[in-house]
């Protein structure tokens, strides 16, 4: 029990501080796409929205990663061919 306790303060810190980052890298360039950039500017906020939502997948794995390992869900299932 102790163990789920320490997992689960580890996921929420995880959540509220690693998630966040890139969220408002994300919210943050889609107002500046809103404010109709110039071509190179435009160009910078899509490499950057590239590679913000490439770290929030992998943050994303990482957490459900966590969540596996703390027995909080289970492992998908993974139907082969």
């Amino acid at each position: 029990m102790q163990c789920q306790n320490e997992k689960l303060i580890e996921y929420a810190n995880f959540n509220s501080h690693k998630l966040r980052s890139p969220v408002s890298t994300i919210l943050g360039l889609l107002d500046l796409i809103k404010q109709d950039p110039n071509e190179e500017d435009l160009n910078d906020c899509i490499n950057l929205l590239d590679k913000s939502t490439k770290q929030l997948d992998q943050l994303v794995h990482d957490a459900q990663n966590l969540l596996q390992d703390a027995k909080f869900i289970e492992e998908p299932n993974v139907v082969k061919k």
